[in-house]
């Protein structure tokens, strides 16, 4: 299995402009004046962002607002990357889809149909579903869990990806541990069931997930921006958006 998914924890993905911050910022755009008088009012009250409203034909609607990074104190752009952070579950479960129409994975298969017990030692993987991973039904451990008042971050999240290189992945340590409940019992949001999706996609077509995400919709989607962040990505790009 490529390490290239383990390494970016997070699966996390970063929408990248092709300018840097030092280039002359995109002129705004501002066909709907009823739309940007409501937009600076949320600016004035606190709110930092992009909007873009448009449709089929033409934007209509493009500002930014508020700081990109405030510690640094720099504006946010237009072509500023961000980063999707969760939303790239929605890729994740769309490239299962794909598997899937292609027969390649089935909904109601095990997880250990696709994932040997070294790659996936849990007690529970001859119990889970791909179809639980992909509905957060599993029961797995929760990455999420651990916080405490003196560190609200989660022991899972205190390490680097530096680190998580090095070491045992997150689907042979944290989340093949012991299950917090019974596979299916009920719904429980949890970063474990898409790290697990990322390594069987990986598992199935033998290519990073980097790779898989731009073969099977980055480019067919001519999405020159998006990347895989941190030490995954193959490039070193534009610093994102960081609030």
């Amino acid at each position: 299995m490529k390490k290239s998914l383990l390494s970016a924890v997070a699966l996390l993905l970063a929408l990248v402009a092709c300018a840097t911050r030092n280039e002359p910022a995109p002129a705004t755009v501002n066909a709907l004046p009823a739309v940007g008088a409501a937009m600076q009012t949320a600016a004035t009250a606190g709110f930092s962002g992009v909007v873009l409203v448009g449709d089929a034909q033409k934007v209509l609607f493009e500002k930014s607002f508020g700081l990109a990074d405030r510690e640094a104190g720099f504006a946010n752009r237009a072509d500023m990357p961000w980063r999707w952070a969760s939303i790239s579950k929605q890729i994740t479960a769309l490239i299962a889809a794909q598997l899937v129409e292609e027969g390649k994975l089935k909904l109601d298969a095990p997880v250990s149909d696709y994932l040997t017990a070294a790659q996936f030692p849990a007690a529970n993987a001859a119990r889970i579903t791909i179809r639980q991973l992909l509905q957060h039904t599993s029961g797995l451990p929760n990455p999420s869990a651990g916080e405490s008042a003196d560190n609200p971050v989660p022991p899972f999240y205190r390490g680097t990806v530096e680190a998580d290189r090095e070491h045992s992945a997150p689907t042979r340590g944290h989340c093949a541990g012991p299950s917090a409940r019974q596979p299916g019992e009920r719904f429980e949001y949890n970063n474990c069931d898409y790290l697990l999706l990322g390594a069987i996609i990986e598992q199935l077509s033998g290519q990073p997930y980097a790779e898989v995400v731009a073969k099977r919709v980055l480019r067919p989607l001519k999405l020159d921006s998006v990347y895989l962040a941190g030490p995954a990505g193959s490039e070193q790009r534009t610093k994102p958006v960081i609030g």
